[in-house]
């Protein structure tokens, strides 16, 4: 027979997980709530690491830099199933593999690997851990998306970039244009910059 309360309190337990907000990361964190279930699954040493990562990630980032980093590393973990400290190379490799045959958009990959990477990196500054096994995985050439995949070029040209300021009306149109030119900024990160936040 099949448990279908035990199913459902499982797929529930996912939901939940997949809908965590970085304000309830940072909840966590400041109330010393009972923290996720599926980190319960890891070495009590290694819930300490994730706890004393999460945070250097609130006291250092964004919201939206918690959120992602949160999401991959909780993801690696349950695809890999044992103690993440453990990971090696190759069980990175073989994430990146899982990630590509489940069509996981090439940007996206890189993406959660490098954010992954940054619970390793505070590992190797924090706790004295020997390497990240992150280093040795190629991801250098996901730097496509998918609408880039049918597409002849993704980035806006020199050319294109002067007829866009060209066309700006005022000079807030220009700084728009020009923070993301010379930045690289993301939109969300853009709204919120305030004059006291430039140097």
């Amino acid at each position: 027979l099949i448990d279908r309360t035990g199913l459902q309190n499982e797929c529930l337990n996912k939901t939940i997980l997949l809908k965590m907000t970085a304000s309830e990361i940072k909840s966590w964190i400041k109330g010393n709530e009972r923290p996720p279930d599926w980190i319960h699954s890891q070495p009590k040493q290694t819930e300490e690491y994730l706890y004393g990562y999460w945070r250097s990630t609130i006291a250092d980032g964004s919201k939206q830099t918690l959120r992602n980093r949160s999401v991959s590393v909780r993801q690696f973990a349950d695809w890999f199933n044992s103690d993440i400290t453990s990971a090696d190379t190759s069980d990175v490799s073989e994430w990146k593999e899982h990630m590509q045959i489940e069509d996981y958009a090439y940007r996206s990959i890189q993406s959660k690997i490098y954010a992954l990477s940054t619970y390793y990196n505070w590992l190797i500054d924090r706790k004295d851990f020997e390497n990240n096994p992150v280093d040795s995985v190629d991801i250098e050439h996901f730097n496509k998306t998918r609408l880039s995949e049918n597409l002849d070029r993704e980035y806006v040209t020199d050319d294109e970039f002067k007829q866009m300021i060209e066309a700006c009306e005022t000079t807030r149109e220009k700084l728009i244009c020009r923070l993301f030119w010379d930045t690289g900024v993301r939109f969300g990160e853009l709204v919120e910059i305030n004059r006291s936040d430039i140097n």
